[in-house]
């Protein structure tokens, strides 16, 4: 029966109530983090091999620790990505 007299055209029922309705929130992400690391730059060779200019052993072994630096540093910032969507999404 409520239906019915609800659906009538002489009558309105209305009830004001207010509702609250969850939603993800997005902010943005500090600029730190989405920043672009730089690749350390392939040294000049110093050494030569067979005639031919080559990287020394040392310049490697510095060239692959300045990659495992940026490697960190990007490992870092994606490790603080994850952190912060976790508090976002609790």
């Amino acid at each position: 029966m409520l239906s019915l007299t609800a659906c009538s055209p002489g009558r309105v029922v209305t009830r004001t109530e207010v509702v609250e309705v969850p939603r993800r929130q997005y902010v943005p992400m500090p600029a730190e983090l989405t920043a672009d690391v730089q690749a350390p730059a392939k040294p000049a060779p110093q050494c030569v091999e067979s005639g031919k200019p080559t990287l020394c052993n040392s310049q490697l072994m510095d060239w692959i620790d300045d990659l495992r630096a940026a490697i960190g540093i990007s490992s870092d910032r994606l490790r603080a990505i994850r952190e912060l969507q976790k508090r976002v999404m609790e």
